[in-house]
C-alpha cells in the first residue's frame, strides 16, 4: 500500500525540504498502473505524517496544514478526517513523482506547481515557483533558512507541463496560467529576502512590480584583467543585474555588516564600476520601511528609465501593497 502526497500538502513538503528527493525510476509510472487506485487508509495517512515530520516539515493544524492531500483516482476517494482527495483523471510521466519515504510518494515539484496554477493568483504561484527553483528552504528549527540545491528549475517546469499536454487527450488545467506565470520565475535565488525583492522588479505593473523582464538573478559576469586586480575574485556574482541599465542590484543581508565582508563588498564595487557597472544597495531595513522603500524604488526606477512610474499614484499604492504581501515569507 502506498500514498501519494499533492496539491498543498506537497508544496509544504518543498518549502521545508532540505534536498531533493530521488525521482521515480524510468518506466516505473508504466510498471504501477495502480498507484491511485488505492484507498488512502487512515494508517497510511499516520504514516505519511510521519514521514513528514522526518522531513522536517512542519504540520500546524491552526493553519489547517494538518490536513495531507492525498492525489488518487475516482474510486479511490475517502472522506477521511484529515484527508483532503484530489482525482487525477489525466494520465502521469515518470517526472511527476518523488520517492518522499517508504511507499509515500509526493507530486514532482513541477506538477506540484501545475496543480497550484488553478488554485493561486499569479502572485503566489510566481512566489511558489521562486522558491521551488531556489537554493535554499525554510527550517523547523531556531534557524531561519538552510542552503540547499534547487529543487527544479524554470526549463524543467516547461518540459513537464509540455509533456503532461502531450498526452492523449491531456490538456492538464491550470497550463495556461502555469506558463503564464513562470516567465516571472527566476533561477538559484539565495534567500527569501531575494525572492521578495525579485518578485518586486519582475511582475507586472498592474500587480505593482515593475516589469523588468530582462532581469537576471544570480548572474555572473567575468572580470576583466584590470577588474580583477581590483579584487581577490575572478568573477562576481550579481544578486540581480539589469543589462540595459549595466545595473547590478544587491540586497545585503545581515552577514554584510562584518567588516571583511564589508571591504571585500566595497572591492568588487570598484571592480564592476571600472567595467561600467554600478552598484545599486538594499536591505532588509530598507524594504521593512515604507518611506525607506519608497526612496530606494524612486532611486531604481530614475536608473532604469521608469521615473514616469514615481508620479503613477495608483501604481504606487499597488507597489507598497506587493511589499506587504512578499514580506511575509512564511
Amino acid at each position: 500500500m502506498s500514498i501519494v502526497l499533492s496539491h498543498n500538502t506537497a508544496a509544504l513538503l518543498y518549502r521545508f525540504l532540505s534536498s531533493p528527493c530521488s525521482r521515480v525510476l524510468d518506466g516505473w509510472v508504466v510498471s504501477h498502473p495502480d498507484l491511485l487506485h488505492e484507498y488512502p487508509a487512515l494508517g497510511m495517512v499516520e504514516h505519511a505524517r510521519g514521514v513528514l515530520r522526518q522531513r522536517g516539515v512542519l504540520l500546524d493544524g491552526s493553519r489547517g496544514d494538518d490536513i495531507i492531500d492525498v492525489l488518487c483516482s475516482a474510486g479511490a476517494r475517502t472522506r477521511t478526517d484529515g484527508v483532503r482527495c484530489h482525482v487525477r483523471r489525466a494520465g502521469l510521466i515518470d517526472d511527476c513523482l518523488v520517492v518522499v519515504g517508504s511507499d509515500v510518494f509526493a507530486v514532482s515539484p513541477e506538477l506540484c506547481y501545475l496543480q497550484l496554477a488553478s488554485m493561486l493568483d499569479v502572485v503566489r504561484l510566481v512566489r511558489f515557483g521562486f522558491e521551488i527553483c531556489s537554493a535554499y528552504a525554510y527550517c523547523s528549527d531556531d534557524r531561519p533558512v538552510a542552503q540547499r540545491q534547487p529543487l527544479t528549475n524554470m526549463a524543467r517546469i516547461h518540459s513537464v507541463i509540455g509533456e503532461l499536454n502531450k498526452l492523449p487527450g491531456n490538456r492538464s488545467r491550470g497550463s495556461a496560467a502555469a506558463l503564464n506565470a513562470l516567465q516571472y520565475v527566476r533561477d538559484g535565488v539565495r534567500s527569501p529576502m531575494e525572492t521578495a525583492y525579485g518578485m518586486m522588479l519582475v511582475l507586472p505593473r498592474d500587480v505593482g512590480g515593475l516589469g523588468l523582464d530582462e532581469l537576471r538573478m544570480d548572474y555572473r559576469i567575468d572580470l576583466s584583467r584590470d577588474a580583477a586586480r581590483r579584487t581577490r575574485a575572478s568573477h562576481a556574482v550579481c544578486d540581480a543585474f539589469v543589462p540595459s541599465a549595466r545595473l547590478d542590484i544587491e540586497y545585503n543581508g545581515f552577514w554584510h555588516d562584518d567588516p571583511i565582508r564589508q571591504h571585500a563588498d566595497e572591492e568588487r564595487r570598484q571592480a564592476l564600476a571600472s567595467m561600467g557597472v554600478d552598484c545599486l544597495v538594499v536591505n532588509r531595513q530598507a524594504l521593512m520601511s515604507h518611506d525607506a522603500f519608497c526612496r530606494h524604488m524612486r532611486a531604481l526606477m530614475e536608473r532604469v528609465g521608469l521615473s514616469d512610474l514615481c508620479k503613477d499614484e495608483d501604481f504606487l499604492f499597488r507597489q507598497d501593497c506587493l511589499r506587504r504581501f512578499v514580506m511575509r515569507t512564511r
